[in-house]
């Protein structure tokens, strides 16, 4: 678009409008917990060369996206890159769409640093992009949600493959993400508040950061794809994806103060939440709320209802449990994201052993039981 545009036009160019980001994105909390906060960022960063973290690039996105195996390798092995600091380079990443029938190139002043391995993914991701839509130009909103999609890629192969490099990758996400979703976001509220402004890239980069989350949690494989693939018809395929998504409830921190009967009402309204966020039981959520009222006030009557959350105290999942007269357990549990099932296990292990001993053994049977349908 033309770099002397105004907020119309960068709307116009994206094909969004201010309800969209108004009813989807501005001021939305979401976090990405894939590790335990007691090991995050605990030593050094291990050894990892420019080369090597591009290689890795390419592995972590074809494991997520094996459909774009061959198109990642050609990516590897032909894009032309700079990944090393020189002077005058400039610091800043970036990707160069050089047009039709030639390959982007991309530049990253590479030190070795965990936020440096994100970048590369982020670059990575943006070069097969460009190559995957044959050149048809992609908006800019949609660019950047594809180049964060390489950064998740990343994150999930480290969490699954290499649990030494995830806490420092995890850090480095969470730190760009103060950056995305703080200044970034709000010069964002600024140009959406007076319906103008000179255009700035880096209003793209809070919208496709929520963006980026939300379809990589919940859009299929063969989607994310077609995302990458489809060039300037992105944006049908963004929004209307976006759209069709189940509702999805994102929870704000929980304040720790307050009386007895404040903690009360948090506690039912938390746990009703996680439920909804679940989707399991959303069509009884309705039929069944006073009886879930009784079953969770019950609960908490009798000391057997506990909340996990994060270390930035967002909620991620409850358990409730009954001992019968034998003290035999049974328990309920409820982690709607199940990249936060182990830090939920540890947190509700270390409160009541024997309760998380009972929630682990169900979560293992259930997983035996998916995998064998």
């Amino acid at each position: 678009m033309n770099l002397n545009g105004e907020f119309s036009d960068w709307l116009a160019t994206n094909q969004v409008d201010e309800n969209f980001l108004l009813r989807n994105l501005i001021g939305k909390p979401f976090s990405r917990q894939a590790f335990d906060p007691e090991t995050a960022a605990v030593g050094e960063v291990p050894d990892m060369s420019a080369e090597e973290a591009w290689a890795l690039a390419s592995r972590s996105l074809a494991v997520a996206l094996p459909r774009l195996a061959r198109l990642i390798r050609f990516v590897r092995n032909r894009a032309p890159k700079c990944l090393e600091p020189k002077a005058g380079k400039p610091e800043r990443a970036f990707t160069y769409d050089h047009g039709r029938r030639q390959l982007p190139f991309v530049s990253c002043s590479y030190r070795g640093e965990a936020s440096d391995i994100l970048t590369v993914a982020h670059e990575f991701a943006h070069a097969l992009q460009i190559v995957a839509s044959a050149n048809s130009t992609m908006p800019p909103l949609a660019r950047e949600v594809c180049a964060f999609i390489g950064e998740h890629a990343l994150l999930d192969w480290a969490r699954h493959n290499d649990p030494r490099l995830l806490p420092h990758l995890d850090a480095a996400w969470t730190a760009d993400n103060r950056c995305y979703m703080g200044a970034d976001a709000e010069r964002l509220r600024k140009a959406l508040a007076c319906k103008s402004g000179a255009y700035d890239y880096r209003w793209n980069y809070p919208v496709a950061r929520v963006l980026a989350c939300t379809i990589w949690r919940h859009w299929e494989r063969a989607e994310i794809i077609a995302l990458f693939r489809s060039g300037a018809a992105a944006p049908s395929l963004l929004i209307g994806g976006t759209r069709m998504l189940r509702p999805h409830f994102d929870l704000p921190p929980l304040p720790l103060d307050g009386g007895e009967t404040v903690k009360l009402y948090r506690q039912i309204g938390v746990a009703t939440l996680l439920d909804l966020q679940e989707g399991s039981r959303r069509e009884q959520a309705g039929a069944e709320l006073s009886r879930r009222y009784d079953t969770l006030l019950g609960c908490m009557q009798s000391r057997s209802l506990f909340i996990a959350l994060d270390r930035e105290n967002v909620p991620i999942g409850y358990a409730t449990w009954q001992r019968d007269e034998e003290k035999t357990i049974t328990a309920h549990s409820c982690v709607p994201q199940t990249d936060q099932l182990p830090l939920f296990l540890k947190s509700l292990s270390r409160t009541c052993p024997d309760v998380g001993r009972v929630v682990e053994r169900a979560s293992q049977l259930a997983n035996r039981e998916r995998s064998a349908s």
